[in-house]
């Protein structure tokens, strides 16, 4: 058994894909490991009031034995403990000092809808696993339904805008090919031009947004490479003293990409869509890492100190 089970057990947590969720000492938070299941690093998470002196309150969890990093994941209080060799009891000391520390600086739980109550119990809304206070836990059902729309109305936006982005980071793809360079190592710019523009339009984060955003890469690769090959027509007609027209163009094009040439285009494409995947590796992986843990729902709550899977 780890460290992690033994504490989520013995504290009477509840347990979802590794992470332990429950009420203690008058706080509700969870508690996971930092990397792979039964590493020797725990995080204890919990939603709190953004309005606390964060960075003092950080040099002051950072003076706590073991404690190796704290830090705010939007409204998320994450701080980092080196459990490597540590027996339950210290745990729990180390843990009783990070939540003195929270209360030193009038950190307090707080519901996520209203931000105002103390929680009682976890709930599943929109993709993600939130504390919430009785109050707003009546509204749950009638806020899945509006967010089911609002989720739509997200992806699309979000695709827009990763659309727009991705043609946008085309740009350095043209330029580099232009100026004579390998232009696929253009894929890279393409991939985080696509992702910033998918957040920036407010896309929902989810294995679907990763989805569509490869859509919107793959896309602005096949646009980058056929404009590539269009400016390097027009430059070699100049030269010859033709000056093709729009239709010439799009006609010659046709022509790379479905006679001899054709292998040559797309391996070009393909070398841009491997530059993509490593330029959006990172970005990915966070992603579906963030999807595959939010799976389960904690609700229901009977109490302060039990609460019922479902």
């Amino acid at each position: 058994m780890t460290l992690l089970e033994e504490a989520g057990i013995q504290l009477g947590f509840k347990a979802v894909n590794n992470i332990y969720r429950g009420r203690y000492n008058g706080y509700w938070f969870s508690l996971e490991n930092a990397d792979e299941p039964g590493s020797s690093e725990i995080i204890v998470s919990m939603l709190i009031d953004k309005s606390v002196s964060e960075e003092k309150m950080k040099s002051d969890l950072l003076q706590i034995e073991s404690v190796y990093n704290a830090e705010m994941e939007d409204t998320m209080l994450q701080t980092y403990i080196n459990t490597a060799g540590m027996p339950y009891g210290t745990f729990i000391e180390t843990l009783n000092a990070i939540l003195s520390v929270y209360r030193e600086y009038g950190v307090k739980p707080e519901c996520a809808l209203c931000g105002q109550n103390e929680p009682d119990g976890f709930y599943k809304l929109n993709e993600k696993i939130i504390p919430v206070c009785p109050s707003c836990a009546g509204n749950i059902n009638s806020l899945k339904e509006e967010t089911k729309a609002g989720s739509l109305k997200s992806y699309i936006l979000g695709g827009i805008g990763a659309l727009a982005g991705a043609l946008v980071g085309s740009i350095v793809w043209i330029v580099i090919g232009a100026i004579g360079f390998y232009a696929s190592i253009g894929g890279v710019a393409i991939a985080y031009a696509a992702f910033y523009g998918y957040r920036t339009l407010g896309g929902k984060t989810t294995k679907l947004s990763a989805v569509i955003i490869a859509v919107c890469v793959l896309i602005a690769v096949f646009f980058a490479e056929l404009f590539g090959i269009g400016l390097e027509i027009v430059s070699y007609a100049r030269s010859e003293g033709w000056r093709p027209g729009l239709t010439d163009i799009i006609y010659i094009i046709f022509g790379f990409i479905t006679g001899e040439n054709a292998a040559q285009v797309y391996l070009d494409m393909l070398v841009g869509l491997l530059f993509a995947g490593l330029g959006s590796y990172r970005l990915l992986k966070n992603i579906f890492s963030n999807r595959s843990r939010e799976r389960s729902v904690l609700k229901n709550c009977k109490n302060q100190d039990s609460c019922t899977l479902q």
